[in-house]
């Protein structure tokens, strides 16, 4: 099993009493769209999800994986997370990422997120940051945006 690398700077995230994910880049300061929260999500943990080293990651590694990501959160006994274990951070730009990212996940709105909105805010965000549209998320994609993406060869 691959150990999450840990990055500096800005949007360390400590959830179900550990530090699983670490933020983006010192000089980001957080922000409010979907972008902003997969970068947020996604930057830390791309190694993980990119397990097999090729440099981009696709929606089918989302389920492969899930418990490795979420069971954590959920401290994997109810498989449902809670407001109060997801929104952890002492620090208040990191508590409104955290908090935003709740929000965007509770697809139903009951205060409570299950695996499967987990999984499915997570396959949506990174649907939305590929910019090429060629069904691969690389590291760029994910810091950049479209502004440093060249479109995918037909």
């Amino acid at each position: 099993m691959r150990k999450l690398r840990m990055t500096s700077g800005r949007g360390l995230i400590a959830l179900a009493g550990c530090v699983l994910i670490a933020g983006v880049n010192a000089t980001d300061e957080p922000g409010t769209s979907d972008a902003d929260l997969a970068r947020f999500l996604f930057v830390p943990v791309f190694d993980i999800l990119d397990c097999t080293q090729q440099g981009f990651i696709e929606a089918g590694e989302i389920d492969e994986h899930l418990p490795i990501l979420f069971n954590p959160l959920s401290r994997g006994e109810t498989r449902i997370l809670g407001r109060d274990a997801f929104v952890t951070s002492e620090d208040a730009d990191e508590a409104a990422l955290q908090e935003q990212l709740f929000e965007t996940m509770d697809g139903n709105h009951d205060e409570l997120v299950s695996a499967r909105e987990f999984r499915d805010t997570l396959v949506r965000l990174l649907d939305e940051m590929d910019s090429n549209g060629d069904d691969e998320i690389t590291m760029d994609e994910l810091q950049f945006g479209s502004a440093a993406v060249v479109p995918a060869e037909e």
